[in-house]
């Protein structure tokens, strides 16, 4: 994967949960993580209308027709429901990831488990830099990203990121393998 463009939606998964692309019948949960201003709230994107599921949904693509993103539900095989998603992305030469979980569903290890399986995937991948924009009041992602190993940074690239709130400050945390 490293600089190159993703071409297939892999499935990535342990024995309880699974990162996978999402599907049309997972719409209920995604409102439902989207729709809920305390799973939101410390996100450095707003909620999502109701009417741009369809939008988050699909593949984005590049204009090569080559996957530059890939967003998948954080599926938990138990009670098949999606319980987060976990959004990995290219940009400006660098792979971003973004991780959001259920408030209904946090403090059940899902988001340490989803972080492991995606650098793992990574690393069998050949990317070498995943970086991840937090909100600065967002202590235990802050926590969570550093305990799997990403480091503080430098900020560089985080003027490409609008933040919904002017007063909100972020900071970019590095993974390196």
């Amino acid at each position: 994967m490293n600089n190159e463009f993703i071409e297939d939606y892999p499935i990535i998964q342990s024995d309880f949960i699974q990162l996978r692309q999402p599907y049309y019948q997972d719409a209920d949960d995604l409102f439902e993580i989207w729709g809920d201003p305390n799973t939101m709230r410390s996100l450095s994107i707003k909620s999502i209308e109701l009417c741009s599921v369809a939008d988050v949904i699909k593949k984005k693509f590049n204009g090569y027709g080559r996957l530059v993103e890939l967003f998948f539900v954080i599926h938990l095989k138990s009670i098949n429901k999606v319980v987060g998603y976990l959004d990995l992305h290219y940009d400006n030469y660098r792979w971003y990831v973004d991780l959001c979980i259920n408030a209904k569903f946090r403090k059940m290890g899902y988001a340490k488990h989803s972080l492991e399986l995606i650098i793992e995937y990574c690393k069998q991948s050949g990317v070498k830099v995943i970086v991840a924009v937090i909100i600065d009041d967002n202590l235990k992602s802050i926590r969570l990203f550093e305990k799997a190993g990403f480091l503080k940074g430098d900020n560089a690239y985080l003027q490409d990121f609008i933040m919904p709130n002017n007063e909100l400050k972020a900071t970019e945390y590095i993974w390196r393998s």
